[in-house]
């Protein structure tokens, strides 16, 4: 593994670690945005194990599914849950009128955390 996958990976068990700190202390709307770049630092390093590179969060997300979903190499709810978790950051970063609940914060952790496991699976 290259020092910029671990590197990503690192990141996204910090995003991980935050988004968790912020539900603990009642940041809902900031946690779910920390889940969601868990799940987008993980494709990234599967990206760039394989030697792809991507300059948007669309790309990353629509070759994800290109690349390990349709092939099987993935399965298919985790890409759902990549484009779930950046349609709510989005929400959540930008719209300054969303309300998050604590059950969708929690939410937002586990499938981060189940996502990351996924991701860390070809990679070892």
């Amino acid at each position: 593994m290259t020092p910029e996958v671990e590197a990503l990976l690192a990141l996204s068990d910090e995003s991980v670690a935050a988004a968790e700190a912020l539900l603990s202390s009642g940041h809902f709307r900031f946690c779910v945005s920390r889940a969601y770049y868990a799940m987008f630092y993980a494709a990234e390093a599967l990206h760039l194990h394989e030697g792809r590179a991507y300059s948007s969060h669309g790309a990353v997300i629509a070759d994800f599914g290109r690349h390990f979903v349709k092939t099987e190499r993935m399965e298919k709810r985790l890409h759902r849950y990549l484009r779930k978790a950046f349609e709510d950051r989005q929400r959540c970063d930008y719209d300054a009128t969303e309300v998050v609940t604590r059950h969708a914060a929690v939410k937002a952790i586990e499938r981060a955390q189940e996502f990351v496991r996924a991701a860390r699976e070809p990679l070892a």
